[in-house]
């Protein structure tokens, strides 16, 4: 897994020798008393918490409530992904998507093939920069069809326990080894400069032929009797969008949904890309193998790991996740990758070289729904394992939202004593509101701290708000 790292690092490593203290259970008194305080509370005796935070210098724990208690994270799980991704393939890794052809002759291509990867970040603007390319190379129409070459991934699109609900949503994405957009469309419903009873605007970002649009919306005078659906289903090989109700004159309204077949999607939106840059492409759309003596016309290669990480955990990307932790178990001999063995090698990693404790469970890479069930020390023991790491720690590190700053901690911690000073992965869903990351403290210390509530379902702010005040306590406090 190090083959990736420098000497550099090595030599940094060596002269920088750090002993590795275990934790040491002797939480700060001056934390006991506003701790027990907030424990109190009615929301707190609702709902299971646990925390700790430890001195990253010497180990010395400065705050702890039912440290071992195993709970549901949500998306601080994105943390074990990513952290195994940076170890395995290194910062600088890039993803390749290929296309090539049997036959090019006098600028007509007899089938173009499309290979993806798993490339967490292809967006359309790569493919209009892929269909530039082939301009550049001298195709000018495709005579044949255009064949996706999915294999790298195993056929199972739908991630661990995403089944578990139903839902139609963008955070509930479909994998596979060609895919873009992080796997939803964005629906514009626009109601203005229309009159009463006609048709509201419908533009789906991106758009192209694999979408199917059915617009039943009406447009009405008052916000009285306002009720605007929009909804996208699989429509046999294809995702339909509808939209019924009603929206009032003026108004506008956005939803981003799932697509149902990733690989078609990329698939019809490089078709389009082709025919914007003047490129003649067919309607026709196979799956198939890569011909060995195919000529590869386009090589493109991702942004590297490192920001491919850093968009993962500061946006909390499902979709971009997902694709990673099962980009992990490609092989070079051809093996389709599955979320079952990449799962296990995350297992393994954590078990082996991070010497988690025994009694996790990790089903998913993202955390979505009732999946994962880590302990705050074994989180906090990722974070101290990553910290120790003179070449993966930085790029880890500002993979995290900046507390006041950017990502999901943009509008948080924006005081005096927090802003710019924590480094953090959040999680949230029904019941569930976690944070874990590291903080520099009023008084310099640095800290790796993990908060886990899970409970009854109540406006997701409310425990956003406890786990916040636990943090501002361990940063102001020591």
């Amino acid at each position: 897994m190090h083959s990736h790292r420098s000497i550099w690092s090595f030599v940094i490593a060596a002269l920088c020798v750090t002993v590795v203290s275990p934790i040491r259970a002797e939480p700060s008194p001056t934390l006991q008393a506003p701790l027990r305080a907030l424990l109190k509370g009615k929301l707190a005796a609702r709902a299971q918490i646990a925390f700790l935070a430890v001195d990253l210098a010497d180990g010395r724990t400065l705050m702890a409530h039912t440290p071992k208690r195993r709970l549901n994270p949500a998306s601080v799980s994105k943390l074990f992904t990513t952290l195994t991704a940076l170890d395995h393939f290194g910062p600088s890794h890039r993803y390749v998507t290929l296309v090539a052809t049997d036959s090019l002759r006098n600028g007509i291509a007899q089938n173009l093939y499309l290979r993806g990867e798993g490339d967490p970040g292809l967006s359309e603007l790569d493919l209009i920069a892929i269909a530039l390319q082939l301009k550049r190379a001298g195709v000018s129409k495709v005579r044949g069809r255009i064949v996706v070459d999915r294999r790298a991934f195993d056929r199972r699109t739908l991630p661990p326990a995403f089944e578990q609900k139903k839902t139609e949503d963008w955070y509930r994405p479909t994998i596979d080894a060609l895919a873009t957009n992080q796997g939803y469309v964005t629906i514009v419903v626009d109601g203005r400069e229309r009159p009463v009873g006609a048709k509201p605007r419908v533009t789906l970002i991106p758009n192209c032929d694999y979408l199917r649009l059915d617009n039943r919306a009406t447009l009405r005078a008052t916000k009285k009797g306002e009720a605007l659906v929009i909804s996208a289903r699989a429509d046999g090989t294809r995702t339909l969008v509808t939209i019924s109700g009603s929206l009032r004159v003026g108004r506008t309204a956005a939803r981003r949904k799932r697509i149902y077949h990733a690989s078609r999607f990329a698939a019809s939106l490089f078709r389009r890309q082709l025919r914007r840059v003047g490129i003649q492409a067919p309607s026709g759309l196979d799956f198939g193998a890569l011909p060995a003596k195919a000529r590869v016309l386009v090589r493109w290669k991702s942004a590297p790991l490192e920001a491919l990480v850093a968009r993962t955990n500061k946006t909390s990307s499902n979709f971009m996740a997902e694709m990673l932790l099962k980009s992990l178990a490609t092989s070079k001999d051809g093996e389709p990758a599955s979320f079952a063995a990449a799962l296990e090698m995350v297992r393994r990693y954590l078990r082996e070289r991070v010497k988690l404790s025994p009694g996790f469970t990790l089903k998913n890479g993202s955390g979505l729904y009732d999946a994962n069930r880590f302990s705050p020390s074994q989180i906090v023991a990722l974070l101290r394992y990553a910290s120790r790491d003179p070449y993966l720690f930085p790029y880890f590190r500002n993979s995290l939202s900046v507390a006041g700053t950017d990502g999901t901690l943009r509008l948080r911690f924006r005081g005096e004593t927090t802003k710019r000073k924590i480094f953090a992965k959040t999680g949230t869903l029904d019941g569930v509101s976690a944070i874990a990351g590291y903080l520099r403290s009023r008084r310099g210390r640095r800290v790796a701290f993990a908060v886990l509530i899970n409970g009854p379902v109540v406006p997701y702010r409310k425990y956003r708000e406890l786990h916040d005040r636990i943090v501002k306590l361990i940063a102001e406090q020591n």
